[in-house]
């Protein structure tokens, strides 16, 4: 997580928590700004951050970690065996 979130300030100020899954339809493509996420997403949703163009090519690596085994469910930005070497030395 950065040293500034945006998300994290906002879950502080309004005193609860921020949950939130990727900004696209399910196989749909990336959106890398507000201009190009679906506007079903946009209506679907409560709140939309224009925090400007994302800093990142690749979407998050989204992982589930059930009874201490990692299965990786999307590669993204982080890729699968940097995944495992940090948990291997983080047992």
């Amino acid at each position: 997580m950065p040293p500034w979130c945006p998300a994290r300030i906002l879950a502080t100020r309004t005193g609860g928590f921020v949950t939130a899954t990727s900004a696209n339809l399910s196989g749909g493509p990336d959106p890398v700004d507000i201009s190009t996420i679906s506007p079903i997403v946009r209506e679907s949703v409560d709140l939309v951050m224009d925090l400007g163009r994302s800093a990142g090519d690749r979407p998050s690596t989204v992982v589930e970690f059930t009874n201490h085994t990692l299965k990786i469910v999307r590669e993204g930005a982080i890729p699968e065996s940097a995944m495992r070497e940090f948990m291997e030395h983080n047992r």
